[in-house]
């Protein structure tokens, strides 16, 4: 398997919402935001936590990416200890074939 980067986004605000979570208001600033892409969160250039996206949203709004220069709402899966100015950096992995 590689890892292809896809984006980065910075949280802007927090949202804790009952039933569902805390979630993220973003700015994308590099790239783009996938709904089914796993993700990195540093905060203060120390790596936090790795985990997938949960649900991405563009207003109320379910969307499959969002690109740069646009806001999100971001909600991850299993993990709520998110906060101001941690940075979301977003990737995929994808399977290379053997060669012989």
């Amino acid at each position: 398997f590689k890892e292809r980067y896809l984006g980065t986004a910075v949280a802007k605000e927090i949202y804790k919402i009952k039933k569902v979570g805390t979630i993220a208001g973003c700015a994308v600033t590099k790239g783009v935001m996938k709904d089914d892409s796993l993700f990195r969160l540093y905060r203060n250039n120390i790596q936090i936590h790795e985990g997938k996206i949960s649900s991405l949203k563009h207003y109320q709004n379910d969307v499959k990416e969002v690109k740069a220069g646009m806001e999100c709402g971001i909600g991850f899966k299993d993990f709520n200890d998110i906060r101001i100015d941690d940075i979301i950096e977003a990737f995929e992995m994808y399977e290379i074939e053997r060669k012989l």
